[in-house]
């Protein structure tokens, strides 16, 4: 799993990515003093004390997020942008892929998802199943992405932080400004349900279209 820990605060945080990872991670830095990062091939996991303190009575807290939406999030920011880390992600989606498919799946997230159920790409952090990388993990309590603001205030207390919740500025809406629901068509909905079924049983999540403004 990637985890962070503090003893100080007795807290083992099960990071999953395009969850609002990053603004946690930030505040963790600047105010807990033995706040530790950890992905599962630092040699600081391999410590005992490591192992010893996650499966203590220390709070398990982790932010999970509609799969429909994730996904969008984790195309936008990996795949869709001019960042060396895509032309990695892209071999993982399709290795055989021209220069020109390439290029679709980059401006095309229709596309990309199509190619995705089958691919080495699906097993990647960012756009694997949240089941997944938390299986095996019992939680104290999980947080939702949906509601940032007021579980992560939920988190900050129970942590000894709450004076901090305000100090995080988080957006839900994706960049665009667009809602998740307009990059989909009927199939490619159908594709992420049974690609990501487990999110959805697990956390009640469904695909919901964009509210309409009166």
């Amino acid at each position: 799993h990637n985890v962070s820990v503090s003893v100080e605060r007795n807290f083992a945080w099960f990071r999953v990515a395009k969850t609002g990872t990053r603004s946690l991670n930030r505040l963790l830095e600047e105010t807990v003093s033995d706040y530790c990062y950890l992905r599962p091939f630092d040699e600081t996991m391999q410590e005992a004390w490591v192992q010893d303190f996650v499966e203590s009575n220390c709070f398990k807290f982790s932010f999970v997020r509609n799969p429909w939406d994730r996904l969008v999030s984790g195309w936008r920011n990996k795949i869709q942008t001019q960042r060396p880390v895509a032309k990695k992600l892209l071999q993982d989606l399709d290795p055989r892929a021209s220069e020109t498919e390439l290029a679709l799946y980059r401006t095309d997230f229709i596309s990309f998802v199509h190619a995705l159920p089958d691919s080495k790409l699906a097993s990647n952090n960012h756009f694997r199943p949240q089941s997944a990388i938390l299986q095996g993990v019992k939680l104290d309590f999980t947080a939702r992405f949906e509601r940032y603001n007021d579980d992560l205030g939920v988190v900050l207390d129970r942590i000894g932080l709450s004076d901090r919740a305000a100090s995080i500025p988080h957006r839900n809406k994706s960049s665009s400004g667009m809602h998740y629901s307009q990059y989909y068509d009927s199939k490619t909905r159908d594709l992420v349900s049974k690609l990501f079924r487990e999110d959805i049983i697990r956390w009640g999540y469904a695909f919901v279209e964009e509210p309409k403004v009166c």
